[in-house]
């Protein structure tokens, strides 16, 4: 079955080493530094957040694999953009994107190779804002320049996996960052499941347009 078709089954019935959690994100505030999470590229903890980054990396990645047995399931987390806003001639700015992906079998989940069920692209980001959000993002409650974004989804499969990414696409290295904190996936009714099936959707195919990155 086709992973398109496998999405609406799904929707409609209502380096490093993997870390799982059971139901909810595992020091999501990091206060604990990075523990529980799997990162790579440029990633660090300091004062109580994860920071990622573009120096000495053209691809940093932060991510946390989740058992996740609910219908649907609501992702917050608060975001300081720290993006360069330099371009250069006929390229790309440094890009920051959120997703969520589905996988049947935690061991096999494999970012760079593209191994897993299916995915969700949550927001993209460059020094300019955010664009092609599928939640809300609106004033974060840690300081004048924290965002805060929250999404209501169907959890399609077994487990699930919040990933965070930054790109260095304009080759000028460690000229951007982005603060990432207070990361909670909670349970929602199963009866949210089919309401939210027309933007996953969406929001699947705008992820597969994009893998040029990687």
């Amino acid at each position: 079955m086709s992973s398109l078709r496998r999405l609406l089954a799904a929707g409609l019935c209502v380096a490093v080493s993997c870390t799982t959690a059971v139901g909810a994100i595992s020091n999501g505030g990091f206060d604990n530094g990075l523990t529980d999470w799997v990162v790579s590229g440029y990633v660090v903890a300091s004062g109580g957040q994860a920071v990622l980054g573009d120096t000495g990396f053209s691809h940093s990645v932060l991510y946390q694999i989740l058992s996740w047995p609910a219908n649907a399931l609501t992702l917050d987390f608060e975001f300081r953009n720290l993006l360069s806003d330099a371009v250069p001639e006929g390229g790309f700015p440094d890009g920051f994107f959120a997703s969520l992906y589905f996988v049947n079998d935690p061991g096999t989940f494999d970012l760079a190779g593209k191994v897993y069920e299916n995915a969700v692209a949550l927001f993209d980001m460059d020094a300019a804002g955010t664009y092609n959000s599928i939640g809300t993002i609106g004033a974060g409650d840690k300081g004048a320049e924290w965002l805060h974004f929250s999404a209501t989804i169907p959890s399609l499969y077994p487990y699930v996996v919040p990933v965070f990414e930054v790109f260095d696409l304009n080759r000028q290295a460690a000229d951007s960052l982005v603060l990432m904190d207070d990361v909670s996936i909670t349970p929602e009714p199963s009866s949210l499941s089919i309401f939210l099936l027309g933007t996953v959707l969406v929001s699947w195919l705008r992820l597969t347009s994009r893998r040029w990155l990687r």
